[in-house]
């Protein structure tokens, strides 16, 4: 009974096995699937309309290779501008092509090949770094060693270039590689260190710790006394009083307002007597203008004067420093205490304050 019910066993795993190889079979190899992809990708590049059409060419490569779909991204690719990727497409067809395909490869080969743009990503002479720790990666995807220092063919386009080792803070660039034949250089050579982590507070050994029964009591007050003269250290400065300030550049304000407006009034009314009086003629109502005009630029002057003296006054009080300020309590020191701790190796000693 025990035998039956294992072989049963063995036979269902065994036709789960079976099913589960065909399925992922299907998923990577499906034609139908690719002929309709590969028709639809070629309506869009005949078209005209290659950012579509190559990513629909690209699946159904995926799903059903062949050598002439094959042919047809790279061509599409080309048509795009991306010489490195329809570059490499036809590279790889010239050895998994048929003499067809593998000739018009060949051809396409030596005609983008002038067109290509090229990235080099190398290493200065003397880093500040162990070169053999170093990470380098192009928008995300990691570069090996064997190809830092050579010029390796790129699509037109923006690469981000970065660069970690351990112990140091990670380093990026951004390139723009041009279209023809661009060829961009980036050089790694310096990385800046990683801060250094706080050190934290060492800790008693286990066999130091302090038995509260034996320790000599620490004198009253000592607590207070240190928490007073923290609350000094950080209790925060007290505010000035700025209403001399306030009030000063207020009247300065005032009077130089003023003074503005009877230059004005002087100035209109000295123009109007100068249209009366004409030459050494000048009737009445000319005089009284004149008087008015040298009243009225008497008061200007006098009010531009106080707006001065109130505008240095206002500096004075805001620069001159308050009582507080000139004349700072002493902060309190705590007073010194001395503990005397019993532990399993022998008397321990400690000692707080201010001495």
């Amino acid at each position: 009974m025990t035998r039956a019910r294992n072989l049963r066993y063995a036979l269902i795993a065994a036709l789960s096995g079976i099913v589960f190889a065909s399925t992922q079979r299907a998923r990577a190899d499906d034609p139908r699937l690719g002929v309709d992809l590969f028709q639809s990708g070629r309506q869009l590049m005949n078209d005209g309309d290659y950012e579509k059409a190559c990513p629909m060419l690209r699946d159904s490569q995926k799903a059903d290779p062949q050598p002439g779909t094959q042919l047809n991204l790279a061509l599409c690719y080309e048509k795009m501008g991306k010489t490195a990727s329809a570059w490499s497409t036809y590279a790889d067809l010239t050895q998994t092509g048929g003499p067809l395909q593998q000739q018009a490869a060949k051809a396409a080969l030596q005609r983008i090949g002038p067109k290509l743009s090229r990235l080099k990503i190398e290493l200065c002479a003397e880093p500040n770094f162990d070169p053999a720790k170093l990470v380098v990666s192009r928008n995300g995807e990691e570069v090996g060693a064997s190809a830092l220092g050579r010029p390796s063919p790129v699509d037109a386009g923006d690469y981000l270039i970065e660069a970690r080792v351990p112990g140091f803070e990670k380093w990026s660039r951004t390139v723009k590689v041009l279209a023809e034949g661009d060829l961009r250089s980036v050089e790694v050579c310096t990385l800046e260190h990683e801060p250094a982590p706080l050190a934290s507070a060492a800790l008693p050994p286990a066999g130091m710790a302090v038995l509260p029964a034996t320790t000599t009591p620490v004198p009253a007050g000592s607590e207070t006394t240190l928490a007073s003269a923290s609350a000094s250290a950080s209790a925060p400065a007290p505010r000035r009083d700025m209403t001399l300030v306030y009030v000063t550049g207020g009247v300065g304000i005032a009077a130089a307002v003023v003074g503005t407006v009877f230059g004005i009034i002087a100035a209109n009314q000295k123009a109007d007597a100068t249209e009366q009086c004409m030459g050494n003629n000048c009737p009445p109502a000319g005089w009284k203008r004149l008087d008015s005009a040298k009243t009225s630029a008497d008061i200007s002057t006098v009010s531009f004067v106080v707006a001065g003296v109130a505008a240095g006054a206002s500096l004075y009080f805001a620069l001159k420093p308050s009582a507080a300020e000139a004349h700072p309590k002493p902060a309190k020191v705590a007073r010194p205490r001395v503990g005397l701790t019993v532990v399993p190796t022998g008397l321990t000693v400690s000692c707080g304050g201010a001495f």
